[in-house]
């Protein structure tokens, strides 16, 4: 088994180009898709 704690860090950065973008992103697209729900059963109801 080989876990070399160096090469462990070295992931590559996502699409957006760090981390914390890829958070914001992620955070951001669920309160969207809570909204979205909402309206939709709002409307729907």
């Amino acid at each position: 088994m080989d876990t070399n704690k160096e090469d462990q860090g070295a992931e590559k950065v996502p699409v957006f180009g760090s981390w914390r973008r890829t958070y914001w992103f992620v955070a951001l697209f669920f309160v969207v898709e809570v909204v979205a729900f909402y309206v939709f059963t709002q409307h729907y109801s």
